[in-house]
Order: C-alpha cells, then sequence, then structure tokens
C-alpha cells in the first residue's frame, strides 16, 4: 500500500501484514527500494495487480471555480503521473484506477495506453 495520510497509514497498518510506503511520488522515483510511513527502507514486491486510487482533491466538482486538470501540477496530477510511472516500471497483470466522476478520464487513458 502507499498512503500519505497519517491516519489512513495507521489504518492500513493495523488491518493488513504489507508495507505501507509513504508517499507515491516517492515509490515511482524508487529502483528497488522505498521508504515506509514509518521510514524505514525496505524492498517494493512485485505484484500482479495494481490498484491505485490517486488524490482527487483537484479533480472534484466541488471545486467547479478552481478545478485543476492533469498538467497543472497539483497533487491530483502529480500523483496519477507517479501512480502511471509505478504501473510502468512493475508492469502488473492487471491494473484499476479510480478516482471521481470529474476526472479527465479521457487524458488519463492517453497516459496509461499511451494512444
Amino acid at each position: 500500500s502507499c498512503e500519505i495520510d497519517p491516519a489512513k497509514q495507521a489504518y492500513l497498518r493495523r488491518n493488513f501484514d504489507a508495507p505501507v510506503y509513504a508517499d507515491i511520488v516517492e515509490l515511482a522515483m524508487a529502483e528497488r527500494e522505498a521508504r515506509t510511513c514509518c521510514g524505514a527502507q525496505v524492498p517494493v514486491p512485485s505484484f500482479d495487480c495494481y490498484v491505485a486510487g490517486t488524490s482527487c482533491k483537484d479533480f472534484s466538482g466541488l471545486r467547479s471555480r478552481h478545478r485543476q486538470d492533469l498538467e497543472d501540477k497539483g497533487t491530483s496530477g502529480q500523483t496519477f503521473f507517479a501512480a502511471v510511472e509505478v504501473m510502468f516500471k512493475h508492469k502488473p497483470r492487471f491494473v484499476i484506477f479510480e478516482n471521481v466522476k470529474n476526472a479527465p478520464w479521457a487524458k488519463m487513458e492517453e497516459y496509461m495506453t499511451g494512444l
């Protein structure tokens, strides 16, 4: 798992027997090891199924006045591009991305598939 919010990190650590990495952006840049939310450097395991739910705040309809796109360098765009980088590096067999309805899905698909 990868989660930047401390309360969510605590939930994941309590309920799952797996490392909780601190930041998807750091994980995307890691070669073999990455920092966990507790500060330890641990190996990044291989995986066949990848589920990514990147930050949605910049895409949300609740932010209708200041909505951002992927390229605007907001938190939503940064976490999306990092999640895609992890996907390309590790090449899992199955990938699921989730986000809010108002996310720029067509553009996200272009970045994920190269089409």
